[in-house]
């Protein structure tokens, strides 16, 4: 009877990286590319933590957790990583538990909290008004670096359009001075009036022989067809911007460092203080609710706090 139970015990508790790879697996086949490496990132860490020995998901305990932490944080990983890999983690015990090939008893997260890193605030991402008028006033020479320069300015234009979006983006979305897409992340439905300077980035891509299906921007095309050669063109280009991006940043002049991102939460900030309530910035960036859109306005604060604090001398 012993044998027994012991033998469904080893049966209904796999080892943590034969069932990290079942996700993985699961996520690939499902065309979740961008959540299979993030689980593929976080096993990885694991792997190394390790020292490449499987383990039981009865080992995987507060003690566990509490080292895997320190280790991460001598590896030089922010907080904010740090907080990721511990979330999956928590996700694929979770799962385990829930799919019944793990015991709930060996669940270490109900006295492991995570709480502490939902306190982290994001690093500030934004720029002034006048560091995008810089940015406007040089236009580069080299195609590459026109293209990240465009893609930055398009995004800034466009409710601080998602990098995703932009590459996805065809010309069927685009009607005359107005542009409907969904949100990949959301699935919601943006209807986007195109400002003049946006029109004017649009023109520099059209062709003569492009159709209605064609990609906007050269950032993806039709030989990318399946869900991992789509991810790993975009990761590509999405590195490759964003390091032509700091070309832009050096003949605009700025000190501030330029990423996608960065269009993103400055058009918020720069809305913000022109006086533009939270809840209006809210809906433009396609967030659920205010309290997302307030830890990108909190991001980028300091400068506005340290102007009223000037108002005491």
């Amino acid at each position: 009877m012993k044998n027994i139970s012991r033998q469904k015990e080893k049966v209904n508790n796999p080892h943590l990286y034969e069932y990290f790879d079942k996700v993985i697996e699961r996520f690939n086949k499902s065309g979740q590319i961008k959540t299979s490496e993030i689980y593929k990132d976080t096993k990885r860490n694991l792997v190394y933590y390790t020292g490449s020995k499987d383990v039981h998901f009865s080992e995987i305990d507060v003690s566990f957790l509490n080292q895997f932490e320190e280790y991460l944080k001598a590896q030089g990983k922010g907080g904010n990583t740090i907080y990721l890999y511990l979330r999956t983690l928590r996700a694929v015990l979770n799962k385990a538990i829930k799919e019944e090939v793990s015991s709930e008893k060996y669940y270490p997260f109900k006295k492991f909290s995570l709480g502490k890193y939902a306190r982290i605030k994001t690093e500030k991402r934004a720029i002034s008004k006048e560091d995008i008028d810089k940015i406007i006033a040089k236009q580069p020479k080299t195609a590459n670096i026109i293209l990240a320069r465009n893609i930055f300015l398009f995004s800034y234009y466009c409710r601080g359009m998602n990098f995703t979006d932009m590459a996805f983006l065809k010309w069927m979305d685009i009607n005359g001075d107005r542009m409907i897409y969904v949100r990949k992340k959301t699935g919601e439905l943006f209807n986007i009036k195109l400002l003049e300077p946006a029109i004017k980035i649009l023109e520099n891509y059209k062709r003569i022989d492009q159709s209605k299906n064609d990609y906007v921007f050269p950032l993806l095309s039709s030989a990318h067809k399946t869900p991992q050669t789509i991810f790993n063109r975009k990761v590509k280009m999405l590195r490759a911007i964003n390091k032509n991006l700091k070309a832009v940043t050096k003949l605009a002049g700025i000190k501030s460092e330029l990423t996608t991102y960065v269009a993103r939460h400055s058009y918020a900030t720069i809305l913000k203080k022109k006086g533009i309530s939270t809840s209006i910035i809210s809906q433009a960036l396609g967030h659920q609710n205010e309290k997302i859109t307030q830890v990108y306005l909190d991001s980028f604060a300091n400068d506005v706090l340290d102007e009223a604090s000037n108002l005491l001398l």
